[in-house]
């Protein structure tokens, strides 16, 4: 029988450790499925996240980094619909089962120390907070950090626990990984350095094989992307300075708000707590900051919990650096456990039934209402829920094929949304020039297209698009408008007016452009009347 608990073992028989297990399991499956199917009811598009087209449009490029971030949430997305169709749904899947890798990973960490209901249940009620839910259903660096950081720590603890090579090996790893996927990792680097500082054997640790094993192995899988982040000049790191707040009234404004946010997003977790004890036992979460010192583990689960937010506050001081709520996606997967250890807390406090029960009434009450929310938010005319995306990319492909009769669409850019949505629904998933900078997209450049051709599209009301696209495409760029509405239940919305702009290929290039301009509209007027 596998040892699912693995940082020291715990003694507990087989049939225990596998029913614990198969209700663990029973919890995830359950979990992706009802936020899978309930962002698939609640969404029409891709439109509430301009990050994940984006992904898209990176993960089928497959580079050593990107301009904005480091590269293992797009190779990630880029894998996924290698096997998974390019639809909505199967993004949502991927956002949901993301989450789930983080919880399984915080269902290891805490088996480091506990079994049977308190285990399951400060795992579980992670998904009552906002973070972990509705916010999770955007896939982007944030929620990659939330799959990669409980494994880190679970490596961790090991590692604390037996600091051998192998261990220290495992540890490397996973920092890598997590590394990979945002640099905001070094806040948990920071906070496990807290957690070696405070231990009383801290000089054999710091000394042992596995610092020496996980700083070379961290070291070495990181090398090719910090190669690249040199070579461009460390672009990510100039995108992310523009997030500096101009001021200290306002980087003060920005550290007192941040707490507050994660606060909010945390209350659900505590209800959760509460419900798990009762409320005549609940009086002993008060003492959740309170550390016993003859227990190690409280002080590390403490540390490890807190570390990165405090951190994270920290450098937004010195650095000036706002501080988005979202970025406390990963910093909190701890927070259940650090409240059911909470000193007077015992295992027989926690009423497992009582929580799932709640979280199975929840999840049916949030698959029940999707429809409902998707109907409000057409009916109040929200964009986000009446975009025509596929739709977009449907008119791009058209006007494309009317233009240009043989060669697929196969290079788009402009409007940042509307541009990356026709790479990601477009038949011929084309890759995307973003910004119109061949250096944030060095996968393309003026010999391809000239080579390729490529289209450009801006909503008709954006001029700065527009402007970018024909001094891009020059005197040969061939345009055409379009209204397109995104049709909700049998009935057209309100339409978006776009205008393509289109380079054609050198091979097709012949054509008068003021002509084949003119020819389009008049078949896109045709279409219309029709």
């Amino acid at each position: 029988m596998t040892d699912f608990s693995l940082c020291p073992p715990l003694r507990v028989s087989r049939s225990t450790e596998f029913g614990d297990t198969a209700r663990f399991l029973v919890f995830l499956t359950a979990y992706v499925a009802v936020f899978t199917l309930f962002a698939t009811l609640s969404h029409d598009n891709l439109s509430t996240s301009t990050n994940m087209v984006e992904n898209w449009v990176w993960g089928k490029e497959f580079q050593l980094g990107y301009f904005k971030h480091p590269p293992l949430f797009a190779w990630v997305v880029g894998a996924w619909f290698q096997v998974f169709p390019r639809a909505d749904w199967a993004y949502y899947l991927l956002a949901e089962t993301s989450v789930a890798v983080g919880l399984a990973g915080t269902w290891m960490t805490i088996g480091c120390r506990e079994t049977g209901s308190r285990r399951l249940v400060a795992t579980a009620i992670l998904v009552l907070s906002p973070l972990y839910g509705f916010h999770a259903l955007k896939f982007n660096a944030n929620t990659i950090s939330i799959a990669t950081w409980p494994w880190a720590m679970w490596a961790f603890l090991k590692a604390l626990e037996s600091p051998s090579a192998r261990n220290g090996l495992r540890l490397g790893a996973f920092l890598a990984i997590a590394m990979l996927g945002k640099y905001y990792t070094a806040t948990l680097v920071l906070a496990m350095l807290a957690v070696v500082a405070t231990e009383p054997d801290r000089r054999r640790l710091l000394r042992s094989p596995a610092a020496l094993t996980a700083t070379v192995t961290g070291l070495l899988l990181i090398s090719p992307n910090l190669a690249w982040v040199v070579a461009s000049d460390f672009e990510p790191f100039v995108y992310a300075g523009h997030a500096r707040n101009d001021g200290v009234a306002r980087t003060l404004a920005s550290i007192a708000t941040f707490p507050i946010a994660e606060f909010l997003f945390l209350l659900p977790v505590g209800i959760g707590a509460v419900v798990a004890l009762g409320l005549r036992r609940s009086r002993a979460l008060l003492g959740v900051l309170r550390i016993d010192r003859g227990d190690p583990w409280r002080r590390r689960i403490l540390i490890l919990a807190l570390g990165p937010f405090v951190a994270t506050m920290i450098l937004g001081l010195l650095a000036f650096s706002r501080l988005p709520a979202l970025w406390g996606e990963p910093l909190w997967m701890l927070t259940g456990w650090a409240l059911l250890t909470a000193p007077g807390v015992t295992v027989s406090d926690v009423d497992r039934a009582r929580v799932m029960g709640v979280l199975a009434a929840l999840g049916a009450i949030l698959v029940a209402a999707a429809p409902f929310l998707n109907a409000a938010e057409v009916a109040a005319g929200n964009e986000e829920a009446t975009l025509p995306l596929a739709e977009v990319a449907e008119a791009a492909t058209a006007v494309w094929r009317q233009t240009v009769s043989d060669a697929p669409l196969a290079i788009v850019t402009g409007d940042e949304l509307l541009a990356g949505s026709i790479a990601f629904y477009g038949p011929s998933a084309p890759s995307e020039l973003q910004t119109f900078d061949f250096g944030h997209s060095p996968w393309i450049d003026a010999a391809r297209i000239a080579r390729e051709g490529a289209l450009a599209v801006c909503r008709v009301t954006d001029e700065p698009c527009l402007d970018s696209a024909r001094t891009l495409f020059g005197p040969a760029a061939i345009e055409a408008t379009a209204a397109v509405s995104k049709v909700w239940r049998a009935t057209p919305l309100a339409p978006l007016e776009v205008r393509f702009v289109m380079r054609l290929p050198d091979a097709v290039a012949g054509t008068d452009p003021q002509r084949r301009s003119a020819e389009i509209e008049d078949d896109r007027a045709e279409e219309i009347m029709r």
